[in-house]
């Protein structure tokens, strides 16, 4: 028995997957802790990366814009 187009079953194998929604306020508040540790000047940006839970690539992007003011 084959399944037509518009059976159920291949509506689900079609169906699109849905991310979750960025909780983009988190996201500003790591932004803002390693803004603050990036003034202090006593942590590497790797130990930032490390602290706050991202990559240090992410870190370095962040003091790019930073410095930048």
């Amino acid at each position: 028995m084959t399944t037509s187009p518009r059976s159920g079953e291949h509506r689900l194998a079609k169906a699109k997957r849905v991310r979750p929604r960025r909780d983009f306020q988190a996201m500003e508040e790591r932004r803002m802790r390693a803004a603050e540790m990036f003034a202090a000047g006593a942590i590497s940006q790797a130990d930032i990366g490390r602290n706050i839970g991202v990559s240090h690539q992410t870190v370095s992007d962040w003091h790019s814009v930073w410095r930048r003011g």
